[in-house]
This record gives structure tokens, sequence and C-alpha cells, in this order.
């Protein structure tokens, strides 16, 4: 029993990504919460139970731990629900929900917020139901819980998106706004494709808005970020934002600039839709400079 509540202890912590010493903050010390992993103590009643607070779970996820390929199994689920979501799968996606949402794996305050959340945005696709919609994603929002962090800042993105989309502009806005006070709020969050897919988002917007200046500063935000931590995620798009709007504050010879970099990572990543798009946009400017 000693290890099971270790190693359950480590994997959740691990998978929400919180330091020994983040976690044990106000309830143990760190060098208590590494006892418990490695299997050295038994942790007290009191104090497993406020872990459990902490990390959003019950007491039983401890004392009832199911074998070691939950956390596998619930990363994978996590993997697929996320694919079927980046490829506008929404009726892939509402059934692997549906399918999983009833199992004790499922249960825990961060598996709950996931797929309700992705339930919001099936429900928008699908049903065309925005109030629905709206209500499912704003009952995931947490209060402030630093714990459920990303969930939120993903949710608060997903909304200003649909408001985008039903052309009520200045409450997406107000949603974006909020997701850039989070993220401004955690300066040493180390998730950085939470940023970035942040940034993307949010250049769209402003594009769509014609805020050409604007777009160009988010984007060679994001283009930083992509350089610093050695990704290609975004990068092309971010440079393709950033060209169509250096071209079209008239400063052609920067913007060729940059859609020639999003053509070549393009072309690494298979992206021929974006190739064709870029070229096109700078075969239109060179042809109104003739």
């Amino acid at each position: 029993m000693i290890m099971t509540i270790g190693q359950s202890l480590r994997d959740l912590r691990t998978y929400q990504k919180i330091s020994q010493k983040k976690l044990a903050k106000g309830i143990c010390t760190q060098a208590y919460i590494s006892m418990i992993e490695k299997g050295v103590i038994v942790p007290s009643a009191h104090i497993l139970y406020s872990l459990a607070i902490r990390l959003g779970v019950s007491i039983n996820y401890f004392l009832d731990t199911p074998d070691s390929t939950v956390h596998e199994y619930q990363v994978e689920f996590i993997n697929q629900a996320r694919a079927a979501a980046k490829s506008n799968d929404y009726g892939v996606l509402r059934k692997l929900i549906h399918e999983q949402r009833s199992s004790p794996l499922f249960k825990t305050t961060k598996m709950k917020k996931f797929t309700e959340y992705h339930l919001g945005v099936c429900q928008y696709h699908l049903d065309s139901d925005l109030h629905g919609a709206m209500k499912t994603l704003k009952d995931t929002l947490s209060d402030n819980n630093e714990h459920y962090f990303q969930e939120d800042v993903e949710t608060l993105i997903a909304m200003a998106n649909i408001l985008t989309e039903e052309n009520l502009l200045d409450e997406a806005e107000r949603y974006y706004h909020k997701a850039l006070y989070l993220l401004e709020s955690r300066p040493s969050c180390n998730d950085y494709s939470l940023r970035l897919k942040f940034y993307y988002n949010y250049q769209r917007f402003l594009k769509n808005q014609e805020k050409y200046d604007q777009v160009v500063e988010i984007a060679s935000k994001g283009i930083k970020i992509c350089v610093q931590n050695d990704t290609l995620y975004l990068r092309g798009e971010f440079y393709y934002y950033k060209g169509i709007s250096f071209i079209r504050l008239n400063r052609v010879t920067e913007g060729i600039e940059a859609l020639q970099k999003a053509i070549l990572i393009f072309s690494l990543s298979g992206k021929e839709h974006f190739i064709e798009a870029a070229q096109s946009t700078i075969d239109n400017a060179l042809f109104s400079q003739t």
C-alpha cells in the first residue's frame, strides 16, 4: 500500500506539472512528499486528504488505486481527443468523450474539466448551440485556482474563438484579455505551447479586425518563444500572419521575407494549403508593385 500511494501521488503530481515544493506548501514539507513518493512513509489521513484536495481528486484516488496503466490510458485518451479537436472532427470527439465519461478513471477534477471543455466545443460546432456551449465552458472555469491554470486559459481561448465566429467581437476580446491576464500572472509557466496557442488565436482575431500593427507584435512574440524553445510548432503560422500584416502596412519587402520563411517551415511540416496561400500572397504583392 505504501508504494501504491506513493506511485499514485507522484504520477498525478507530475501529470499536473506540479513540483514537490509547490504541492507541499502549507501542508507539509517537500521532504515529506519525497518520502511518500519513495514509499518510505505512509502519510497521515489529514495530510493525504489535504494533498487530494490540492490535486483535485477524492482521497479514494489514493486508497483505491487502480493499476499502473491508468495514467497511460488517460494520456492516450487526451491525445486522441486533442487530435480529433485539432482536425475539427467533432463527431469523433463527442463519441470519444461519451464512451469514457462514466468511467471512474475520469472522475478527477482535471479530467472532468478536460471532458466538459471539449463537450462545450462540440455543442457549438455540432448543435449550433451558442448559449449552451458558452454555459458549459463557463462552468468548467475555476475560481482562480492555480492548479487548473492551463485548463482555464484553454477554455477562455475557446470561448473567445466561438464569440469571434459569432461576430460578437467586443465580448470575444474580453475573453482574450482574460486569458492574457492569466498567462501574464504566471510568467514562470513552463508550458510554452499554451502561450503559443494563445498568441496564434489572438493574432487571427486581430488580423480580422485589420489591426495589423498589433498582429506583427503578437506574431513576433510567438516567433520568439518558438526560437527560444527550438520548436516549429505554429512558427510557420506566425511568420505567415506577420508577412500578411507587413504587406497590409505597405512594408512589402519585410512581408515577403516573412512569408518566404513561412513557406520554408510549412514545407518541412507538409502544410501544402498554407504554402499555396503564402505564395499567392507573395505573387499578388509583387504584381501590385509592377
